[in-house]
Order: structure tokens, then sequence, then C-alpha cells
């Protein structure tokens, strides 16, 4: 293998890392009616919680929406409220 295949091999694999992690839910949100989640619809009949990842959007509607973090602290969104997700 050539050392740019391996450079590039390399480079892959540390994109799919990084984007795994990204991807990693650090909280779940709850509501006793729908909310949005990054602007699709989620509806509460039959659905918990839903998994959230940094940089998630939750803009609620009527009914507020409770978010848990791992850690087991919570935020409560208020009816008709947006939260964006942060991370470092």
């Amino acid at each position: 293998m050539s050392i740019h295949r391996t450079i590039k091999l390399a480079a892959m694999i540390g994109a799919f890392g990084l984007l795994s992690f990204a991807s990693t839910p650090i909280a779940n949100v709850s509501s006793s009616q729908s909310f949005a989640l990054d602007g699709h619809a989620i509806t509460a009949a039959g659905v918990t919680s839903w998994p959230v990842v940094v940089g998630d959007e939750i803009t609620t509607s009527s009914a507020p929406a409770v978010v848990s973090f791992q850690d087991g602290s919570r935020i409560q969104l208020a009816p008709r409220s947006q939260a964006k997700i942060m991370g470092t």
C-alpha cells in the first residue's frame, strides 16, 4: 500500500471516528405533546423519550418538554420555546 493510500485511509478512519462521536446521544427529550427535533415533527404517542445529540435543536409546541442528560441533570423547556444542544 502506498503512503498516499495509507494517509487517505487514516484520514477516513479519523473522520469516521469524529462522526461517530458526534452522533452519540447525550440526552433524551420527552413531552406529553408533539415537539420538533431539528425541524422534524416528533409525535409523543408511543414514544416515551427521544435521543438528542450535540447540535440538535428542540422546539416545543403547546406542552413543555424535559431534556434529561446522562449525568442525571434535567432541563424543562416551556411551551412554545426553543433550545439548541451545544457541546464543547
